[in-house]
């Protein structure tokens, strides 16, 4: 975020190649959960292919904001697509009824870290087509051996462009409609353990990246998935001396609000006032 302003403030060229080379490197790798969208919570390698599983909330509003900022500066149509995953993966997977996100999901699951997000081959065909299989294992690079512990954590095997270049412009169209039947099995996996608790901090970031996402690509949805979260808040972390808690978990809250509960709160405010000019949010 720090080269992207730069890169948008100071038309410094060198800090937009410094940004767009990690995120294209990043979007690509193993980090990236390419079935189901978002940020793994970080990488063990160098080449972004082997994640440490857990998926953390901030992760998603930090990660979102910077793909979101990256298409306006480049235009570039893969970002715009990580970014539109990433938000949606949140709204899927990561939102409570009532409004508000839950705060992460666990690397862990039938007592082995990652076995939820990995594949092999086999699993991969005895879900698809044949014509889907070898775009599948072409795209991702998936093979016998796998790139890690026999199986295979999905990344793209070359860069956006050279996909492109290779399967046709509107190859994602068909890699979708795969990435849709494998999201469909992998839900029939047991899942690691989900973090339920909102936190204040989390959340309201989060709901920033929704509210200034939403308003620069027209997602209506987007931007109520904001404004439920902030006044879930509003409703519940704060009382009427504007003392904040920092968590709430199945009606409950707890935990006195520390300084980024406060700050990103109020970012979020500011921003959802920017986006639809209601002067609740700044009273």
């Amino acid at each position: 975020l720090f080269m992207l302003d730069r890169a948008n403030r100071q038309r410094h060229v060198p800090a937009m190649e410094f940004a767009k080379r990690s995120m294209e490197a990043m979007a690509r790798g193993g980090i990236y959960d390419q079935v189901a969208g978002g940020f793994h919570r970080y990488s063990v390698d160098a080449q972004w292919l082997v994640p440490h599983f857990e998926k953390m909330l901030y992760n998603q509003s930090q990660l979102s904001l910077a793909y979101l900022w990256s298409c306006k500066l480049t235009g570039s149509v893969f970002f715009r697509r990580v970014c539109f995953q990433i938000l949606e993966y949140v709204l899927r997977d990561m939102q409570l009824p009532e409004g508000g996100f839950y705060s992460a999901t666990d690397a862990d699951s039938e007592g082995a870290e990652g076995i939820f997000f990995l594949w092999s081959i086999d699993s991969i065909k005895e879900v698809l087509t044949k014509s889907e299989s070898n775009l599948a294992i072409g795209v991702f690079g998936i093979t016998e051996q796998g790139n890690f512990e026999g199986l295979n954590i999905l990344r793209f095997s070359k860069s956006y462009a050279e996909l492109e270049a290779e399967y046709g412009r509107n190859f994602t169209d068909d890699l979708d409609k795969i990435l849709h039947k494998l999201y469909l099995s992998r839900e029939q996996r047991i899942h690691p353990i989900r973090d339920e608790k909102l936190i204040v901090g989390w959340t309201a970031a989060m709901a920033t990246s929704f509210a200034l996402a939403g308003d620069y690509f027209q997602q209506k949805h987007w931007i109520l998935a904001a404004k439920r979260a902030v006044e879930l808040i509003l409703e519940n972390n704060l009382d009427e001396q504007g003392n904040l808690k920092r968590i709430y978990l199945n009606g409950m809250t707890s935990i006195e609000g520390q300084l980024e509960d406060y700050a990103n709160l109020i970012e979020a405010l500011i921003t959802l006032f920017d986006v639809t000019a209601m002067t609740k949010y700044l009273v």
